[in-house]
């Protein structure tokens, strides 16, 4: 919430100066809705290498990445979240493994980010409570 809180105060402060701002709390809502989103890293990449390992994508055989034998199409039941998908869809897709082991964990953490979202409503009521922000009924002061 910190990041967007942030990014949303900056925002404000830019729009403010030539008083711009959205002249209502719905207005408001809609104008920093794209802004409330943020980067967070799921799984660490050692544990999503681990179960790619478990579930035979791939293995390591003196430190070179060898691709697994599970290299269908079709989903498995696993239960496991959207990043593992990635990174299973990532490897099923190559033609070569990484090079390195280092190249794999670069990638597969890159994969590990999931996009979050931030209520709005959420980010403006901490935004009041701050002092940043003030409404009078439904308008913006």
């Amino acid at each position: 919430e910190q990041v967007v809180l942030s990014r949303v105060k900056t925002w404000i402060d830019n729009r403010s100066i030539g008083n711009s701002l959205p002249k209502n709390r719905r207005g408001l809502v809609r104008a920093i809705s794209p802004m409330c989103y943020v980067n967070k890293k799921t799984l660490d990449e050692e544990q999503l290498i681990q179960m790619l390992v478990r579930d035979q994508f791939l293995s390591i055989v003196d430190s070179k990445i060898v691709l697994g034998p599970n290299r269908s199409n079709e989903r498995m039941e696993i239960d496991v979240g959207s990043v593992y998908w990635k990174c299973v869809s990532w490897i099923r897709s190559l033609q070569f493994p990484p090079k390195s082991i280092q190249g794999l964990q670069n990638t597969i953490c890159q994969l590990s980010f999931k996009k979050v979202a931030v209520s709005p409503d959420v980010v403006l009521n901490l935004l009041v409570k701050e002092n940043c922000l003030a409404f009078d009924g439904e308008s913006v002061m």
